[in-house]
């Protein structure tokens, strides 16, 4: 992602997902929408973005695209050690991605592909939702 809202868009909704423990009721959409709607209240575009991660989750499941889920889960929703400042954020997901590679004998670039695919198809998700929710 090359505009820096873009990507903060998609690392506050991947984190928010992990800490409010969404991705434990996968299963459970009900649930799943339920707490979405509790959390967010009035701000229909952080509920926008959360639904459609849980979409992007669901979608790279069926394609059978276990390598970009196992990256997610292990860059993003392992709990972080202490509360993430806009500082610290770069730099934790950084060192993540850097150990992630390191355990699968991949190259970090290859990491952050697998992570750039899924974060196109959160966008084209989310962009759907959107009109979705506007008409």
């Amino acid at each position: 992602m090359k505009r820096c809202k873009e990507r903060r868009t998609i690392t506050r909704a991947l984190v928010l997902y992990q800490r409010l423990g969404l991705c434990e009721c996968s299963s459970f959409p009900f649930l799943l929408y339920k707490k979405i709607e509790g959390v967010c209240g009035k701000n229909k575009s952080l509920g926008v973005d959360l639904f459609s991660l849980h979409e992007t989750l669901l979608f790279l499941n069926v394609l059978g695209e276990s390598d970009i889920l196992e990256a997610i889960d292990y860059v993003y929703f392992k709990p972080f050690q202490k509360s993430i400042s806009k500082r610290d954020q770069k730099n934790e997901i950084s060192y993540r991605v850097i150990k992630y590679a390191n355990k699968n004998h991949m190259d970090e670039r290859t990491v952050y592909r697998k992570l750039q695919k899924a974060k196109r198809i959160f966008f084209a998700i989310r962009e759907l939702n959107k009109t979705k929710t506007e008409q």
